[in-house]
């Protein structure tokens, strides 16, 4: 055998030089004895290991290996031969003519085309398994592909128009036709900035957001499966290699022939490459190595022979360098088209955020990735940071869950033990990094891992009383730092929560939570009008709806002059800052709290619907937002509520079903997420409601036919949790509602 005998045959992805420098090793130890190859490879590969790998494959073919390899080529050469004409133009697929030839995978050739019966004109692209590809298990992947695209309806997904099989019984789709061009060269062509890439990144990831809601994962995310047209609108393409996650998946058709698995190296997940099971994390990772490229100009993987241990070391075990630091690498080369400089900071968390190598450790779906970019957008904090203390806390409770309640008294007086000394030291560079990482390790982290543990009582008491003491300390310490005191005023709101939020779980002390919120808009009046007065205004929004919330059970006048202080301030800033989505977001929740405790019903209807206006407007501007459809669920609901005090009871079931409609979405989208579904059963319990008012009867049909569905959640939550004495709560009162419903036999 000799390199003549495999000319042309240089694997895709590998560089001529690279297979220029095979070919002479594999020459030079052909002609050596065997004997004498293993120290000529030691001396010619030296440390390449991927490349000594590669001419020992070729060594190790026998003595027929050249006639195999001669007739391997010969059979390719061949099948090119029948192929390279393909489709000629003006041949005919059904009712398309086909115009010419656009593109080629390894599974089919895709076709441009255009109607030909006369009925009316329109082009599309016509995708045909390539001959000598048409074995059972292509065939099967490609009928997938059409199964695929027929269940998915989204204005940035490529439509299924049609399909049929050829005279030879080759399968082809019909898909609506993109001219456009791939989203990275398209950004860079018009000199996008970076939030220009991420709003257009959004529609990306809306449109896989809406694949993985009818339980599709694309698994080939990548900038040419995604192109933009020339009204600027992205479209995603080639659900090839897709997977259903149903109960028939077919685990045989995640692999190519010979057991090659069908990935873009670039892009894959690890959990691709080791062969692992596929979810919709799999795409949360692709996302993430997109808008990687899309920012820095740069692939997240220093991938240079795309040898399978090289694709398997950068991808599964060597972490990408922060976007922003590939950016400033790549400054160098003029040669290439960069986009815009990019900052270290949130994004850079973010993307790696959504690149973890463990799929539990990326963002739990798209939807939250794309949530911490719009809040990235605007401004505001993000979930993505880095991850040192927090995750080491986390791996260190989920190893140790029977005595994490002493862990997390450790936690705490570690926290509690940073002593005055080293504040004072390092005042103007660490104050804010303490007091964040107390924030959110030990209030959120801790806190949440063992709220609902057994035993945790005290340790969770213990958690709120030293973050006080610490929060109080540096609160003394903080006049002129407006961002550190933003910070205090965030810390002091989620202690508040922690304390007494009337309204969710705490630990029910609502007069020490008062005192939290209190100073919490101490905090935030004082940056009313400083530079960070956007970010400050909504916690001053959120701490007198909190402090109404805590009055109103025993003073409702006072809780509604204070609601209507949160009011002013919200409508003020709207007026100055409309496009503040957070400020919007806390107005219309006061207007809903508000018009709750109003005894003036009609006056509280007026409340009711600006709330819901606004929220709907949200709805619409984040329409892949689960807090904005959470939130418009509410408004619904409550205004379901009060029309049905005023009488409206027909406009109030009208109200109750579409909180209804927006939380059954939300479950089917989120099926594990218990407050999800514990809210779905309460709003199916005030459609049985407003059904049994206009029935005037008890045993209403359509309300028993509710409050059925509301028994089969409060059953499912009590049996996943016996503990938890707020859904056996909610069971009693689901069966007590659904046995007075019943007709008396």
């Amino acid at each position: 055998m000799t390199p003549g005998g495999i000319e042309g045959t240089r694997p895709a992805g590998m560089t001529a030089e690279r297979w220029q420098r095979i070919e002479a090793i594999l020459q030079a130890a052909l002609d050596c004895d065997a004997s004498a190859r293993a120290a000529f490879l030691n001396q010619a590969c030296g440390d390449d290991q991927a490349l000594r790998e590669e001419v020992e494959s070729l060594l190790a073919l026998d003595a027929g290996s050249e006639q195999a390899i001669a007739g391997a080529v010969e059979g390719s050469a061949a099948l090119f031969q029948a192929e390279k004409l393909g489709l000629a133009e003006g041949e005919r697929l059904g009712v398309y003519r086909v115009v010419r030839e656009i593109g080629r995978g390894g599974m089919g050739t895709v076709y441009l085309a255009e109607r030909a019966d006369e009925q009316f004109q329109k082009r599309v692209a016509i995708k045909l398994v390539t001959r000598g590809m048409d074995t059972a298990a292509l065939l099967g992947r490609f009928l997938q592909e059409r199964q695929i695209l027929a269940r998915l309806d989204h204005p940035n997904i490529a439509r299924l128009l049609d399909g049929g099989s050829t005279a030879d019984g080759r399968p082809y789709l019909v898909i609506e036709y993109v001219e456009g061009q791939p989203i990275t060269s398209w950004c860079a062509e018009r000199g996008l900035g970076t939030g220009e890439r991420i709003a257009l990144f959004l529609k990306v990831c809306a449109a896989v957001e809406s694949a993985h809601q009818n339980l599709v994962v694309h698994r080939d995310l990548k900038p040419g499966n995604i192109l933009v047209d020339a009204g600027g609108s992205p479209k995603l393409l080639d659900f090839g290699i897709a997977k259903l996650l149903g109960p028939d998946d077919a685990l045989q058709l995640t692999m190519a022939a010979g057991g090659m698995h069908l990935l873009t190296p670039d892009y894959a997940s690890p959990e691709q490459v080791r062969g692992e099971a596929i979810t919709t994390a799999t795409d949360v990772y692709s996302l993430g190595a997109i808008l990687y490229e899309l920012v820095s100009g740069v692939r997240p993987h220093r991938l240079r022979d795309y040898t399978t241990a090289e694709i398997e070391r950068a991808v599964c075990t060597e972490a990408p360098e922060k976007p922003s630091t590939a950016w400033r690498r790549s400054a160098a080369d003029s040669s290439q088209t960069r986009p815009p400089a990019l900052k270290a900071g949130d994004l850079d968390n973010i993307i790696l955020m959504a690149m973890q190598k463990e799929p539990a450790r990326r963002y739990g779906s798209v939807a939250e990735f794309s949530e911490d970019l719009r809040r990235y957008l605007a401004g505001l904090p993000v979930r993505a940071r880095e991850d040192t203390l927090a995750y080491r806390y986390g791996k260190f409770l989920r190893r140790h869950r029977a005595g994490v309640a002493a862990a997390a008294l450790l936690v705490v007086s570690l926290a509690a033990g940073v002593t005055v000394s080293t504040i004072e030291a390092k005042r103007a560079q660490r104050r804010f990094n303490e007091v964040r990482r107390l924030a959110h390790t030990v209030l959120y982290d801790v806190y949440d891992a063992i709220r609902d543990l057994p035993g945790s009582v005290k340790a969770r008491e213990t958690i709120v009383t030293t973050a006080l003491q610490y929060l109080d300390g540096l609160a003394r310490e903080s006049a002129g730092e407006p961002g550190l005191r933003l910070e205090l005023a965030e810390a002091y709101e989620r202690v508040g929560d922690v304390q007494g939020n009337v309204l969710e779980r705490s630990l029910g002390n609502t007069a020490q939570a008062l005192e939290s919120y209190r100073k919490a808009m101490k905090i935030a009046d004082g940056l009313a009008a400083s530079p960070e007065s956007a970010r400050a205004n909504p916690i001053r929004q959120r701490m007198r709806e909190r402090i109404g919330d805590t009055l109103a059970e025993g003073n409702r006048a006072a809780a509604l002059r204070i609601y209507g202080e949160g009011v002013e301030i919200g409508e003020d800033m709207a007026r100055r800052d409309p496009s503040n989505y957070e400020n919007l977001r806390a107005l219309s929740s006061l207007y809903a709290a508000s018009a709750r405790e109003d005894t003036d019903r009609s006056r509280a209807l007026g409340k009711a619907r600006k709330g819901v206006a606004i929220m709907e407007r949200l709805e619409t501007a984040e329409p892949a937002s689960d807090i904005s459809a959470e939130n418009l669920a509410s408004g619904y609901s409550k205004l379901s509520s009060i029309l049905a005090s005023t009488g409206k009871l027909d406009e109030a079931l009208e109200e109750a079903r579409k909180d209804v409609r927006i939380r059954e979405s939300l479950v089917a989208a989120h099926p594990d997420n218990a407050r999800y579904r514990r809210n779905l059963m309460i709003a199916y319990s005030k459609v049985a409601d407003a059904f049994n008012a206009i029935g005037q009867l008890g045993g209403n049909a359509e309300s028993l036919e509710y409050l059925r569905k509301t028994l089969a959640l409060a059953e499912a939550l009590a049996a996943a949790d016996p503990a938890d004495r707020v859904a056996v709560l909610d069971l009693g009162m689901a069966l007590w509602k659904t046995a007075n419903a019943m007709p008396a036999e």
